[in-house]
């Protein structure tokens, strides 16, 4: 079974730099090429059942958003497509 659990910002870039997590920014590709945090992968949230994104994730998955709001109200969604 698939879990979401929040991750705070220096945990994750602890994490990130140690290559132990996989970043997903759920935004949308206008949002992503704006800004985005560096070695994010872009996994629009519009796109994940049409597209059926797949990703090659290395350690645990965190899915982002620009504040929260998406990812917090997609948490059941975004854990499908965890593998």
């Amino acid at each position: 079974m698939t879990t979401l659990a929040p991750i705070d910002s220096k945990t994750l870039a602890e994490r990130l730099k140690a290559g132990a997590v996989t970043l997903v920014d759920i935004r949308e590709p206008d949002e992503y090429a704006r800004e985005h945090i560096a070695g994010a992968v872009s996994m629009p949230l519009s796109r994940l059942e049409h597209d059926r994104l797949a990703l090659a994730a290395r350690g645990d998955v965190v899915f982002h958003c620009k504040s929260g709001m998406r990812t917090n109200s997609n948490c059941a969604r975004l854990a499908e497509h965890v593998q």
